[in-house]
């Protein structure tokens, strides 16, 4: 009889043990189940902000080619100005003067500026110099 209750004591032992560890794993796996949805929920957030991320690139680099068309525009615009105007042309060749870094002298004599014309060239082609170092 000793064997019966000790072999009955172990089997309601195991399938205490049983019943806990169902028990421990359900409450895992609730856990987890959570856990998954929060992350599912982060990456849709994710997801949602890198397509408004690309959809605000391609807006901003179709603006950019637009202001880059503009700009050629108005690149091509004043060449043409400044070669259809003999006084032009002494500022157009003055800047690229002050551009390769001449001096007021040099744009005074070469070009026959004033030397309030000379120092105004200088003063704009330093101030774009700076605009295309930042």
């Amino acid at each position: 009889m000793d064997i019966y209750y000790f072999t009955m004591l172990l089997l309601a032992g195991a399938m205490l043990l049983g019943v806990v560890l169902t028990i421990s794993q359900s409450i895992k796996i609730q856990r987890d189940k959570k856990r998954i949805a929060s992350l599912e929920l982060i990456v849709d957030d994710l997801h949602n902000n890198f397509n408004a991320l690309c959809s605000g690139s391609v807006g901003v680099g179709k603006r950019i080619s637009r202001l880059e068309s503009k700009s050629r525009l108005q690149a091509d615009r004043q060449l043409r100005l400044e070669d259809k105007t003999p006084a032009m042309q002494n500022y157009g060749n003055a800047a690229k003067l002050a551009n390769k870094g001449a001096d007021m002298d040099e744009l005074v004599d070469y070009c026959g500026l004033s030397r309030g014309e000379a120092e105004l060239i200088l003063f704009l082609n330093s101030q774009q110099q700076d605009q295309q170092t930042h």
